[in-house]
This record gives structure tokens, C-alpha cells and sequence, in this order.
């Protein structure tokens, strides 16, 4: 397993699971052109201002997953809590789930945020709250505007 930093070079692989990810597990049906076009320019916009981070998965000399996190910053598209981490989208393809490769993910996140002085990460979610729980983060029984709970945890 490698971690790795998003590059143009990994544009089409981290394309072909953004419209698996928003299509499959996130039922948007959206086309692979509303894909492309809006979501990940938009990913591709912010990250090439290092206003959020891609890392990419690799086992076997193929892409299987993806993170997408931030801090939150005015300049951010998302910015509730200034100065926390934010774990915008984690992604692991469905036949490497439940071994590990999601934490390994999460904790390189959690790295990379703490080696830029974040002390607090939140993030969003509906239905993998024992996968957050597993890696340690708490969940603050608080909702957003689209119903997914508020967790939390501290990497000071």
C-alpha cells in the first residue's frame, strides 16, 4: 500500500472513481460529464492552490481509494470551523473495504494536518459512523443542513 499526493498524471484514474463514488455510493446520479466538469475542475481549482489536499491509494500499482480533506480557511468553499481540519471525502473501492486500507487512509490525513499545526479535524457523515468511531473520532450528535452527524477529534 502507498499513500500518495494527486498529480495531473492521475487525473483519469481519480476521475473514473469520483463518478463511482458520487454514482454509486452517494446515489447523485450525476453524468460523467457533470463529474468532470464541475466537481472535479473544482477539486482540481482548489487543490492547485493548496486550498485542499488529494491523496490517492495504491495497491498493486493501482489507484483503489482516495481522501480529499482541507482546513478551513475563508479562502475554502466550506469553511464552519477556521483554523480545524475538515475531511471532506474518503473513498476506498468496495473490494478492498473492511482491511484496513480506509484507517491507514484516515491516519495519514490526520498526519499530514498535524504536521501543518492542526490541533482539531472534523467531518460530515451518515452511515459509517463505526468506521469513524474505529479511528477515534466522536461523534457530537450535532446535524448539518443535510442531516449527517458532526464528529470530531482532537490530533494534538
Amino acid at each position: 500500500m502507498i499513500i500518495k499526493k494527486y498529480d495531473d498524471t492521475h487525473r483519469q484514474e481519480f476521475l473514473k472513481m469520483l463518478i463511482i463514488y458520487f454514482n454509486d455510493d452517494m446515489k447523485c446520479n450525476w453524468s460523467s460529464e457533470f463529474i468532470e466538469d464541475k466537481i472535479l475542475r473544482l477539486f482540481e481549482e482548489k487543490w492547485s492552490k493548496e486550498i485542499l489536499y488529494i491523496d490517492l491509494l495504491e495497491e498493486n500499482n493501482s489507484i483503489i481509494g482516495f481522501a480529499i480533506y482541507q482546513i478551513d480557511t475563508p479562502q475554502s468553499d466550506w469553511c464552519k470551523k477556521e483554523g480545524w481540519g475538515f475531511i471532506r471525502e474518503v473513498y476506498i473501492q468496495k473490494d478492498y473495504r473492511k482491511q484496513n486500507y480506509g484507517y491507514e487512509l484516515v491516519k495519514n490525513i490526520e498526519w499530514c494536518l498535524k504536521s501543518k499545526k492542526v490541533k482539531d479535524i472534523y467531518l460530515n457523515a451518515d452511515d459509517a459512523i463505526a468506521f469513524w468511531n474505529k479511528c477515534g473520532y466522536i461523534n457530537t450528535n450535532e446535524v448539518n443542513v443535510d442531516g449527517m452527524y458532526i464528529l470530531i477529534k482532537k490530533v494534538h
